[in-house]
C-alpha cells in the first residue's frame, strides 16, 4: 500500500519528466538534425578545452632552444610484440623514417627499426610545425606535404599518428640510453603538440569568455537534472512508506 499518494505521485511525475528530458537529449534536433543534445554539449566542451590546449607557440620556443643539440635514437612503429600485420608495420616504419628525413635527420631503416641521427631542435620544430597545421584544421595540408592520395581524407591524422609513434618510441630509446633530458623533452613534445593536434583535429576552438553563457547553462542544468532525479526517487520511496530508521 502507498502511504502518501500525493507525495508518491509527485515523485513519480518528477521521475517521468526526467526520462522525457533524457529522451529529448538523444533526439537529433541540433545542427539541422545531425546532432543530439549530448553531441552538442560534448562539442561545446571540446571547443573550449581546445582553446586551453594550444601550446604550439611554447613548443616552438622549446624547439628553437634545442637547436644544435645532437641526438641519436632508434624508433619505429608499434613494438615487436604487437600482433598487428607485419606489412602494415613495415609501411609505417617507412613513413616514420620519411618524417625524420624531412626534419633534416640522417635515417636508416632495417625492417621496422628506424635509426635516426640529427638535430633535436630541427626534429622538434618539424613535429610542431605539422602539429600546428593540423591544430588549425588546415585540411589536406599534411596530405599534400607527404604525398598521400587525394582520396585519403584521414591522411592528416595518419601523419600525426606516425609522428606520435616515432616520438614515443624515440623517447623510450633515449630513456634506455639514459638521455633523460632529451627523453623528457620528446615526451612533452608529444603531450603538448602532437596529441592535442590529433585529438582536436576538425574542432574549432572557442574561448571560455565567448561561450560563458552556454557553459554556465550546461553546468547548472547538469546539477539540477541530477538533483531532480534524486528527489524524484526520494519522494516516491517516502510516499510508498519506505523509511530509514535506527
Amino acid at each position: 500500500m502507498i502511504a502518501n499518494k500525493k507525495l508518491f505521485g509527485l515523485g513519480f511525475g518528477m521521475l517521468l519528466s526526467f526520462f522525457v528530458v533524457l529522451v529529448l537529449l538523444f533526439l537529433p534536433v541540433w545542427k539541422g538534425g545531425t546532432e543530439n543534445g549530448l553531441d552538442a554539449i560534448d562539442d561545446l566542451f571540446n571547443r573550449v578545452s581546445k582553446y586551453s590546449s594550444n601550446f604550439m607557440e611554447k613548443m616552438t620556443e622549446e624547439a628553437h632552444a634545442e637547436m644544435g643539440v645532437p641526438t641519436s635514437f632508434t624508433t619505429g612503429p608499434v613494438g615487436e610484440s604487437d600482433e598487428s600485420d607485419q606489412g602494415v608495420r613495415l609501411a609505417q616504419a617507412q613513413r616514420i623514417a620519411e618524417l625524420f628525413r624531412k626534419a633534416g635527420a640522417t635515417v636508416s631503416v632495417d625492417k621496422t627499426k628506424v635509426k635516426v641521427e640529427g638535430d633535436l631542435g630541427k626534429i622538434m620544430a618539424a613535429a610542431v610545425a605539422d602539429s600546428e597545421i593540423a591544430f588549425e584544421n588546415q585540411e589536406g595540408a599534411l596530405r599534400k606535404k607527404y604525398g598521400y592520395p587525394a582520396e585519403d581524407k584521414q591522411a592528416d591524422q595518419h601523419v600525426l599518428y606516425d609522428w606520435y609513434m616515432g616520438i614515443d618510441n624515440a623517447q623510450k630509446d633515449l630513456t634506455v640510453q639514459q638521455e633523460f633530458d632529451q627523453s623528457k623533452t620528446l615526451m612533452e613534445l608529444n603531450e603538448r603538440a602532437v596529441e592535442p593536434a590529433y585529438n582536436y583535429y576538425g574542432i574549432e576552438a572557442a574561448s571560455p569568455k565567448s561561450e560563458w553563457f552556454a557553459l554556465v547553462l550546461a553546468n547548472i542544468g547538469y546539477v539540477l537534472y541530477t538533483v531532480w532525479y534524486g528527489f524524484a526517487l526520494l519522494f516516491m520511496f517516502e510516499g510508498w512508506g519506505l523509511k530509514l530508521e535506527h
